[in-house]
């Protein structure tokens, strides 16, 4: 008698909702190589961002005049007064990372952001180490300048790029223009009045040129942002 074939068992699942079963094996090496990407794109984020954080503090003690031809009656209402080259390179961080955070989002800018704040920090730590020799204790800077300068900084630019995540989606300027603009604003509300705060000084006119100034900036950023936004594929394919 000849053998029959065994009967074909019919699988009701439909083929779209079937899925490859991984071995534990197989599910391992696929996260560890998905998290050693993400750390390293994390890695040179932060790598492009250090630069700007460190370089900055070598020139804050450089005032920049670019801008007080625009300040009605100069002398103490000039943005020299308050506006350093080294502020004028870390407001050039925001820019960055909303490019930044257009291609990987929140979730890999952030880390990136710290890291860059840490690594900066490294930097400053063996700067000052190999200057200590000819520093003097008026070299350092106060504590109140650090929490204001630094602080301002490092909560602005993590406001921007949260704003960015949160906007992003519909209208392409949107975005990067509110989330420039609440980051420098969270930025100048928190630096001039912890670091002018009860001085003899028009801080508030100075705060009010800073965001003036930072606005234009942020009209600025437009002009380029738009021309990149074909060149830089935005994160999940979410628009902004």
């Amino acid at each position: 008698m000849a053998k029959q074939d065994p009967p074909i068992e019919f699988d009701p699942t439909p083929e779209a909702w079937r899925v490859n079963v991984l071995t534990p094996a197989e599910r391992l090496r696929r996260e560890t190589l998905q998290t050693a990407y993400l750390l390293f794109v994390i890695g040179c984020y932060g790598l492009v961002l250090t630069p700007f954080l460190f370089f900055s503090t070598l020139f804050l003690d450089k005032p920049w005049h670019l801008f007080d031809v625009f300040t009605p009656g100069r002398g103490d209402l000039a943005a020299s007064n308050w506006l350093s080259a080294g502020e004028a390179v870390m407001a050039m961080t925001i820019p960055f990372l909303m490019l930044m955070t257009r291609r990987r989002g929140e979730g890999v800018v952030g880390p990136a952001l710290l890291l860059a704040w840490l690594l900066a920090i490294l930097c400053w730590a063996i700067l000052l180490f190999a200057m200590s020799p000819q520093l003097e204790p008026g070299d350092f800077p106060s504590q109140r300048f650090f929490w204001g300068y630094f602080g301002s900084w490092f909560v602005g630019q993590f406001v921007a790029v949260g704003i960015y995540d949160v906007t992003r989606g519909g209208r392409w300027w949107r975005a990067p223009f509110y989330a420039s603009t609440i980051g420098f604003a969270t930025q100048t509300a928190i630096y001039f009045p912890v670091l002018y705060w009860a001085k003899p000084v028009p801080w508030l006119a100075w705060a009010v040129q800073s965001m003036g100034l930072k606005v234009a900036l942020a009209i600025g950023l437009l002009l380029v942002y738009g021309l990149l936004r074909r060149t830089i594929r935005p994160w999940l394919g979410l628009g902004g």
